[in-house]
C-alpha cells in the first residue's frame, strides 16, 4: 500500500471512529487496483465509504499581483481580496478552502490543548461537543491560536465554523 493509500485509509478509519458511522468492528479494505488505486471502506453493516483525499488550501501556493505576494490564508482574510483573487482560476484551484468550493477540516493536524500542553487534540475535538463547542471555538478558533505553523482556525475550518461562501471563478 502506498503512502497516498495509507493516508487515505486512516482519514477513512477516522471519519468512521469519529461520525460512530460503522457498527462492526470488522472492517474490509477492498481496492480496485487501478492507476490511481481508490480504496473502499466497507463494514459488515453494509456501511461503505470511499476514502478521498480531502480538500486543502495548498499552504505553499502564492499568488503575486502587482509585485505582492498573496497566501490562501492572507486571501482569505480580507473578504473583498478573497472576493476579487477567488475569481481567477489559479487561485481557485490552489485555494479551495478560501474560494469556498469545500470546506474539509485537516485529518492530520493536531494542537495542545492551552491548560495541558502535553495532550493533542486534533479538528473533530473542537466542535464533537454540543455543549462545549461555542467555548472552544472562542478559545481555540481565534486568529492567534498558532501550532505547527498554522493557525487552528486555518487547519480546522469547518470544526471552527468559519467555512467560506463559494466565488465563482471567472473565464
Amino acid at each position: 500500500m502506498t503512502t497516498k493509500n495509507l493516508n487515505r485509509f486512516v482519514a477513512a478509519v477516522i471519519c468512521l471512529l469519529q461520525l460512530c458511522i460503522a457498527t462492526s468492528d470488522d472492517l474490509i479494505l477492498s481496492s480496485n487496483n487501478t492507476a490511481d488505486d481508490d480504496l473502499t471502506l466497507t463494514s459488515h453493516s453494509s456501511v461503505t465509504i470511499a476514502a478521498t483525499t480531502p480538500c486543502l488550501n495548498n499552504s505553499t501556493y502564492k499568488y503575486t499581483l502587482k509585485k505582492k505576494s498573496f497566501s490562501c490564508k492572507k486571501i482569505r482574510f480580507r473578504e473583498d481580496r478573497r472576493l476579487a483573487l477567488c475569481q481567477v482560476a489559479e487561485v481557485s484551484a490552489q485555494c479551495p478552502q478560501t474560494c469556498g468550493k469545500c470546506c474539509d477540516d485537516d485529518p492530520t493536524y493536531v494542537f495542545p490543548l492551552k491548560w495541558k500542553s502535553s495532550k493533542l487534540q486534533n479538528c473533530f475535538w473542537i466542535s464533537r461537543n454540543t455543549l462545549a463547542k461555542e467555548y472552544r471555538r472562542s478559545n481555540f478558533c481565534n486568529g492567534f491560536n498558532t501550532y505547527n505553523g498554522s493557525t487552528i482556525r486555518n487547519k480546522c475550518p469547518n470544526a471552527c465554523g468559519v467555512c467560506k461562501s463559494e466565488v465563482a471563478v471567472v473565464p
